[in-house]
């Protein structure tokens, strides 16, 4: 009577994080090249990158695909040097296009 269950957690730890997706109007771009798939690469449940596809993302976002081992798939568009506010739907176009159901707001882990 046995079950088993799995889970993956993706952890790191990143100086600067914030507490909240915060807007510096920064964009990513998936240069492709990651093993795991050459066309995307989904981060998260809000989060999917096409190959050459720009996508707005917050700040945290912003750390995630710069400072840890993903740097090298990924063109960082902007810096911290201006703040926008809020960022209000913190997940990327290609992720929610034809979903009804919307990542919640603090999918990038904030």
């Amino acid at each position: 009577n046995a079950r088993f269950f799995s889970r993956t957690y993706r952890l790191w730890k990143i100086e600067g994080m914030e507490d909240a997706c915060e807007d510096y109007g920064q964009i990513a771009i998936y240069r492709g090249g990651h093993p795991l798939d050459e066309h995307a690469y989904q981060l998260d449940d809000g989060h999917l990158f096409e190959k050459n596809r720009p996508e707005r993302i917050c700040g945290n976002t912003t750390l995630m695909l710069s400072a840890t081992r993903l740097a090298k798939y990924f063109e960082i568009i902007g810096s911290f040097e201006q703040h926008f506010g809020l960022f209000e739907a913190c997940s990327t176009a290609a992720a929610t296009t034809g979903r009804d159901d919307k990542p919640s707001a603090n999918s990038c882990g904030c």
